[in-house]
């Protein structure tokens, strides 16, 4: 009989998987028997775990894996498994950077392959480290709460009993300092060196950090946050989790409202646009097979740290009258398959924002694929080798160049970057897959995966919150020029409010009447979310037009820059001929007009009408999905039963249902025709 101490090794093999056969069945029978080694054995997962979870400071560098890999399997027989892999389990402090890493390579370039798969897993690690940043403490936390839990629910993620008030989202400091990766940014021809310094990002990185920092203030957390639901006991912006009742959708809609507010409505892609989708992943995680423990992974991951995603799903406007599959040299498809992940080219339109996000989702919407390697799901970290985005001009730039914030308050610090979306050879590990090869999923994600209805929800209640602020600012400028209580302006201004009445009225209805979905979850009313889709594409030009229509040329009656009421050989005129109605001065109403003018006739604000004419699709198909969800619910079949009740009611003859009287007695028409008289 092997004592306790000769049992040493025979728990780091159980551990690592390793024990087979009689030796197993003898292990686990010695382990029921005895308190000592069961002790043990836990002590030692514990350390695992922890190490397996560690997130480093620094990224390890390209390729140095496979290197590792490739070293010690050839020579993974030269030394005992047994002592080697304890010393390695002690070997990598949970604060390590790459040096140490390279170290302990070393050291152990020798040892057995089991040896290479552990540190290549903490290699690993430092790789997400880089684009998933996230407080060590936290971390901790999260590991000595996971012992405080319940059973597993029908998410297959556990429920603690108390709040662990440790594990957090991101702050806005953490969050600019996450996107310090050296991403490959281009713009006027240099490349960008840090987002979160240069003119034409900075200051929306700060209205982004803005987010981040109201889910830690007293004032607005308990509105935007609750716990989250992985069973690591932190809280979270509420739409990143998967909502189970009405009740949990209006909390969610509100959360959405709230945080647009802080920009004003005008960021359609701040980090809760694309918890449209990472919410769906605890619930849906099995549409995703082989996949599915990716889904569940990147639910928990993005849920506690409320990571900012975005995505890229459309290809290039290029040779739209051929399949997606015949145009390999310019659509995102899959050119090699490796042990350790695909090898992906090819573009996408347009990544919107993605140039100051964590990570780039990559899908496919449009026709039905044919070929599997266009058949890719999956998401990209920014600072991902190979990944490019090709920037439009920037509207910051510009106003920071040629204006001033007094003259560009909304481009100066709020311009969403739409960039050309290019991925040369780029490495996509398994771990970040969630569909490859399969062509009918890849096809049909938009509508199966659950993201359609939670990103018109999202961006229903985003344009509601903006259509508040156009609603405002044109009311203050009708009162600077003197017309808003002309009868006609009032008219039009009532259909105005309709409009952002409707919208909100639309949220109401997704939230109160959502639709069942996977297990006890529920996605946002579908019909609801598709006439919000079509009613954008048509209402927000309206709005538009609306203010051009009764402001005119008070929109461009203006002075170029701030820089003129500075200048005291112009101010005395500025203050005489630019000054409102209702005692607005010049100073006021050239700052109301010009932020109206930043809104709906900059090149910012013709960006946004395009942005809300094409948000949720083409013109076609926000009509014609329509009819095609409706035919799909059996709706179409339904109105058309409708009429046909209608239509048994009567015929020639008359009614033919026995409550309804016959006009017999009364119609001339029937008193002198002789076929009529018969037929009454």
């Amino acid at each position: 009989m092997k004592n306790c101490h000769e049992r040493n090794t025979e728990i780091l093999l159980y551990l690592d998987n390793a024990l087979v056969g009689p030796e197993l069945e003898d292990f686990r029978s010695h382990l029921a028997a005895c308190s000592v080694c069961r002790k043990r054995l836990e002590k030692e997962r514990t350390l695992s775990t922890m190490l397996h979870e560690v997130r480093p400071l620094y990224p390890a560098p390209l390729g140095l894996r496979d290197s590792i890999t490739e070293a010690a399997t050839q020579a993974s027989l030269a030394y005992s498994r047994e002592s080697d892999c304890h010393g390695l389990r002690r070997a990598i402090p949970p604060r390590a950077d790459r040096n140490t890493g390279m170290a302990c390579f070393a050291q152990l370039r020798n040892k057995s392959t089991q040896h290479v798969y552990y540190l290549s897993e903490c290699l690993r690690a430092w790789n997400e480290r880089k684009a998933n940043p996230m407080d060590h403490e936290a971390q901790a936390a999260q590991t000595q709460t996971s012992n405080n839990t319940t059973a597993p629910t029908g998410d297959k993620f556990p429920q603690v009993n108390k709040p662990n008030k440790s594990l957090r989202p991101l702050t806005g400091e953490e969050y600019i300092e996450s996107i310090r990766d050296g991403r490959e940014i281009y713009l006027y021809g240099d490349r960008v060196t840090d987002v979160t310094t240069h003119p034409a990002f900075r200051n929306s990185v700060r209205m982004i950090a803005r987010l981040y920092d109201a889910l830690h203030d007293a004032t607005t957390r308990a509105a935007l946050t609750c716990l989250t639901d992985t069973g690591s006991g932190g809280y979270t912006m509420r739409f990143y989790r998967s909502a189970r009742s009405a009740k949990d959708l209006v909390g969610d809609r509100d959360a959405i409202a709230a945080w647009a507010r802080l920009t004003y409505g005008w960021m359609g892609r701040s980090p809760d646009y694309k918890a449209s989708f990472l919410g769906t992943l605890g619930a849906n995680a099995d549409f995703y097979d082989p996949f599915q423990e990716n889904a569940r992974r990147w639910y928990r991951e993005s849920q506690e740290k409320v990571l900012y995603w975005n995505h890229a799903i459309i290809h290039p406007p290029v040779d739209r009258n051929r399949p997606p599959d015949e145009v390999a040299d310019v659509f995102v498809h899959v050119e090699e398959e490796r042990d350790n992940g695909l090898i992906v080219s090819g573009a996408k339109v347009v990544a919107t924002n993605s140039a100051i996000t964590h990570l780039n989702f990559v899908a496919h919407y449009g026709i039905a694929l044919k070929k599997k390697e266009f058949a890719l799901i999956c998401t990209i970290p920014m600072g991902s080798p190979g990944m490019k985005l090709i920037c439009r001009p920037s509207y910051s730039m510009a106003a920071a160049v040629m204006g001033s914030p007094f003259d560009y308050p909304l481009s100066s610090r709020l311009d969403e970057n739409d960039t050309i979306f290019i991925l040369d050879r780029v490495l996509i590990p398994w771990e970040n897959v969630f569909v490859y090869g399969d062509l009918e999923k890849a096809s049909s994600f938009f509508p199966r995966s659950g993201f359609f209805p939670r990103a018109m929800f999202h961006g229903c209640t985003r344009l509601a919150v903006k259509l508040d602020f156009l609603a405002g600012l044109h009311l203050k400028a009708l009162e600077i020029t003197g017309s808003k209580d002309f009868r006609g302006v009032r008219a039009r201004f009532g259909e105005l409010l309709a409009w952002r009445n409707m919208i909100w009225a639309l949220t109401d209805s997704m939230a109160h009447n959502p639709d069942p979905w996977i297990g006890d979850t529920v996605l946002p009313n579908t019909n609801a979310a598709l006439a919000y889709r079509w009613f954008m594409t048509v209402g927000y030009p309206r709005v538009k037009e609306i203010i051009e229509q009764d402001l005119g040329s008070a929109l461009i009656y203006l002075n170029s820059h701030a820089a003129d009421f500075k200048n005291p050989d112009m101010r005395s005129y500025l203050d005489k001929y630019l000054r409102g109605s209702n005692g607005y001065d010049a100073t006021n109403r050239v700052k109301v007009l010009k932020l109206l003018w930043d809104a709906i006739g900059s090149e910012f604000g013709s960006r946004h009408e395009l942005y809300e004419r094409n948000y949720g699709g083409n013109h076609e198909a926000v009509r014609t999905e329509i009819v095609d969800a409706q035919e799909a619910a059996g709706l179409t079949e339904a109105y058309r039963r409708f009429v046909e009740q209608c239509l048994t009611e009567y015929d020639l003859d008359g009614w033919t249902v026995p409550d309804l009287v016959n006009p017999d007695d009364v119609n001339i028409i029937g008193k002198f025709n002789p076929w009529m008289q018969s037929a009454w």
